[in-house]
């Protein structure tokens, strides 16, 4: 089976580094994209990426909020990685994860409730080397801003 071109071009470390110093572009087509296709169609979707919308209430204001992510696919759930685009600050989303237990997931047509847990400590470096095998891009990303160790959290089903 063919992949995707976008994706193969998007793999690749010299077309990454341009699509980091492209992320408000990016974003501005990810929000433009969800509002002509009514929520179903984003950016990674078009390139072929694995990816979710995760509904996370504000820590601040409560309003939830969708964000679209990029996820690793783990036993007992995915992973989600806070790498904003290489910018020198947290994205806010993973800021408000740290505060809630539980989010919505929306990926494909399937939604649930996910536990989220935060990664630290000595399982970090075995979630990091998922991650990388799964999206090497991520290390060019956390080369670019070594003081800021990526989030990473886990969003595990919620069992009832």
């Amino acid at each position: 089976m063919a992949q995707n071109p976008l994706l193969v071009i998007a793999k690749t470390p010299f077309s990454y580094r341009i699509l980091l110093r492209s992320a408000p572009l990016v974003e501005a087509m990810e929000k433009i994209l969800r509002r002509l296709t009514r929520d179903r169609v984003g950016v990674l979707d078009l390139v072929g990426i694995s990816s979710v919308r995760v509904l996370i209430p504000g820590r601040r204001t409560g309003l939830v909020r969708a964000t679209t992510l990029q996820c690793i696919d783990v036993e007992g759930g995915i992973l989600v990685v806070g790498s904003n685009w290489a910018r020198p600050a947290h994205p806010a989303w993973s800021t408000n994860l740290q505060e809630v237990k539980t989010v919505r997931v929306l990926r494909r047509s399937n939604q649930y409730e996910a536990e989220v847990r935060e990664i630290v400590g000595s399982e970090r470096s075995e979630a990091w080397e998922a991650i990388l095998g799964a999206w090497p891009n991520y290390e060019l990303a956390q080369q670019k801003v070594p003081q800021r160790p990526f989030r990473i959290f886990c969003l595990a089903p919620h069992q009832s």
